[in-house]
Formats: C-alpha cells, sequence, structure tokens
C-alpha cells in the first residue's frame, strides 16, 4: 500500500483527476494492521497547487464488521441447505442456489411470492396455521413438509423455521432446509430412497411405485 499512497499522492498534486478520498492498511510499530480512510485537500496559491492537508480515521472496526459481513453472506450462498427468507407477511426476499436448485425456479420467479408455490396439497390449513402461529410468536417451528417442485415433482424436506430482528426491530423470517439430496441423516430409508429417485428420475411410475410401497 505504501507505493500507492506516494503515487496518489504525486499525481494529487499533478492536478491529475483522482478522488479526494482512499483508503488503505497501516501497520503499527507493534506490527500489526489497522485501516484508515484519508480526504485529502489541495492548497492553492496563485500559482496552483502548492500542497495537499490529509485528514486520516481509523476505520478499522468497520472494515472488520463488513468482512464479517462477507463470510456471513458467503455462508448462506454456499450453504448446502436451502435456505428461504420472507418478510413479515411471507413474501419471498431472498433464496440461496440450493433452494433455485431443488424447487427448479429461478431467482426471479420467486422474490416477492409466497412460499405456498412449494405447497404440493398434502398438508392441512391447520398445519400451515400453527407454522405461523408458532413464528409470529417468536418461537422457531421445526418439521417436515412434502412440497413441490416448479416441474411437479414432488419431494420431502426437513426444516427449522424462525425470526430474524434487524437492529430497528423489524420482523423477517428465515426458513433453512437441509437438500432432501442429502436427506439420509433426518429420514427413514424408505423416504431418502424416494427423493433420490424422483429428483433424478420424475417419471410418473416410479412416483407411484413408491409412494403406494
Amino acid at each position: 500500500d505504501r507505493n500507492w499512497v506516494s503515487d496518489y499522492h504525486v499525481r494529487r498534486l499533478a492536478g491529475e483527476d483522482v478522488p479526494e478520498r482512499y483508503e488503505f492498511r497501516c501497520i503499527k510499530k507493534d506490527g500489526s494492521c489497522f485501516f484508515v480512510e484519508v480526504d485529502v485537500t489541495c492548497i492553492y496559491d496563485n500559482a496552483g497547487i502548492i500542497g495537499t492537508r490529509t485528514y486520516m480515521r481509523d476505520i478499522s472496526s468497520r472494515i472488520e464488521n463488513e468482512m464479517k459481513i462477507k463470510k456471513l453472506s458467503a455462508a448462506v450462498v454456499q450453504n448446502p441447505a436451502s435456505i428461504l427468507i420472507t418478510d413479515f407477511d411471507g413474501r419471498i426476499e431472498y433464496v440461496n442456489p440450493m433452494f433455485l436448485s431443488i424447487s427448479g425456479y429461478s431467482a426471479g420467479e420467486v422474490i416477492g411470492k409466497n412460499p405456498s408455490l412449494l405447497n404440493s396439497g398434502y398438508h392441512s390449513d391447520k398445519f400451515y396455521k400453527e407454522l405461523w402461529q408458532t413464528i409470529k410468536s417468536g418461537k422457531v417451528w421445526r418439521g417436515e413438509f412434502k412440497n413441490i417442485t416448479k416441474d411437479d415433482r414432488i419431494f420431502w424436506e426437513k426444516a427449522a423455521i424462525g425470526p430474524i430482528t434487524d437492529s430497528q426491530g423489524n420482523i423477517t423470517y428465515m426458513s433453512h432446509k437441509p437438500s432432501a439430496l442429502d436427506f439420509t441423516m433426518y429420514d427413514v430409508r424408505g423416504r431418502t430412497l424416494y427423493n433420490k429417485i424422483l429428483l433424478s428420475n420424475p417419471s410418473g411410475s416410479h412416483r407411484l411405485l413408491l409412494e403406494n410401497h
């Protein structure tokens, strides 16, 4: 970073069009690093630029928080489980790639919609009413869904759904679902076999054979 900063100030004094603010990494006497944000103002006389006035502030805490957010974001995006986030009224705000892979939908097809688009018709209205009563009371709901993909393939998945509250007190809901392809550790052998065959070979004969087994 040292060479970049030196070059920046040379260019600034030369009158080049460079940003007035930048960030860079510094090293303390003990060898540890910290980050600073720098504001640079040019000083002029009748001949033009004669120098710069520099203000620096430590932004290490902000950078550290940004790195944590990036790490958490990557954990959600790259998670091997299906993750879905809705607003308080149940409209989908975010789905991760695993959700898209399992459901067959694109993000554009589900954002703003209700998770009921996965409803296979298997569960009763009472089932969903109890689910929403649980999460709107601030508790975590855990259970299983018999859902349907975009191309009408049935699959089971285990889910944990709970509230998330931001710093302003706004509530959203997150659903964390182990991938149907990795259901072995959660369910009986028969249902695992059913999911694996159904997701790889969605013919009606296979579906009926296994449902009647």
